[in-house]
């Protein structure tokens, strides 16, 4: 075989791999009841109390509030995986597709929490983010991965349970103050730049008078 074709004969192969479809996700199958946690991270006494919470809110109010647990994301990532499994369990319903799952991936240090479009005016990106920055993933560092389960659910509920003039408020204001801190951020980026850029300036001042110093010299 020639260069030529060797070269012909590893684009093909290449080609070939490229054009292969990706292994499918293996996803558990839907639990019997609101929690799935295949990595374990809930005492037993513990999951049976929440277990029945959620089952009785869902019976109250007609949302799926959803707990899983697994050791593995396949090698998807959060949010897919977990829109995935969302829609692979059918959360929530097809007509009014008002459920809420609370993902938990230890191994790879993951959290998600997936919104039904019904229920995206009660718990919006902004407002889930806050929930698992400020509540759930401080326990979690802290070694408490149950009770970071439990707070992202009783923030879940707590939220769910508002009136819808209520908890648009709360997630506007979250909104908002994330919007705030993004300017706070851009704001102090533009103060470091300024900083640097005046620092850079002096530095380049004392050394051309340097230099001046020196020519004069000679």
């Amino acid at each position: 075989m020639t260069p030529v074709q060797r070269v012909f004969a590893a684009c093909l192969c290449l080609i070939a791999l490229v054009s292969l479809p990706a292994a499918a996700v293996d996803f558990p199958a839907r639990p019997q009841g609101p929690i799935y946690d295949e990595a374990d991270l809930l005492p037993p006494a513990q999951e049976a109390a929440l277990d029945q919470r959620l089952r009785d809110f869902d019976a109250k109010t007609g949302d799926a509030v959803i707990v899983a647990t697994v050791n593995s994301l396949e090698g998807e990532t959060i949010e897919d995986y977990a829109a995935k499994l969302y829609a692979t369990w059918g959360i929530g319903g097809a007509e009014r597709d008002t459920g809420v799952l609370l993902l938990v991936a230890p191994n790879e240090h993951k959290v998600r929490i997936e919104v039904g479009y019904g229920l995206t005016p009660y718990i919006t990106d902004i407002l889930s983010g806050r929930i698992i920055r400020d509540d759930i993933t401080p326990r979690f560092k802290q070694g408490d991965m149950a009770g970071g389960i439990e707070a992202g659910v009783n923030d879940i509920l707590g939220q769910l349970s508002k009136s819808p003039e209520d908890a648009k408020a709360i997630a506007e204001a979250a909104a908002a103050a994330a919007a705030q801190l993004a300017r706070e951020k851009e704001e102090e980026a533009a103060r470091q730049l300024a900083l640097e850029a005046e620092a850079k300036a002096k530095r380049d001042a004392r050394y051309a008078a340097r230099k001046r110093g020196k020519g004069k010299k000679k």
